[in-house]
């Protein structure tokens, strides 16, 4: 068993290299942008390191209907139905 938990954002779509590189410490889509203006590029390279620490999987992707999806899937342990 997993719980599956997933994000969707009105994020303009972005390449298929960048879906990867998001999930590095500072990386930013946008260069041009200051931390006053958007962050620090940090919060989806904590999610992954939480997320791989308890087993689990995450992957980012661009939404059909436009914006951009992050789902986190973790192993349900110690769990019974």
């Amino acid at each position: 068993d997993r719980d599956v938990t997933g994000v969707q954002t009105c994020a303009l779509p972005i390449s298929e290299d960048e879906l990867v590189a998001i999930m590095r410490p500072f990386y930013r889509v946008d260069q041009s942008r200051q931390a006053s203006t958007g962050g620090f590029g940090i919060g989806l390279a904590i999610a992954d390191r939480v997320v791989r620490l308890h087993e689990g999987e995450i992957t980012a992707r661009n939404s059909p209907d436009g914006g951009l999806t992050v789902e986190m899937s973790i192993p349900l342990k110690g769990h019974s139905n």
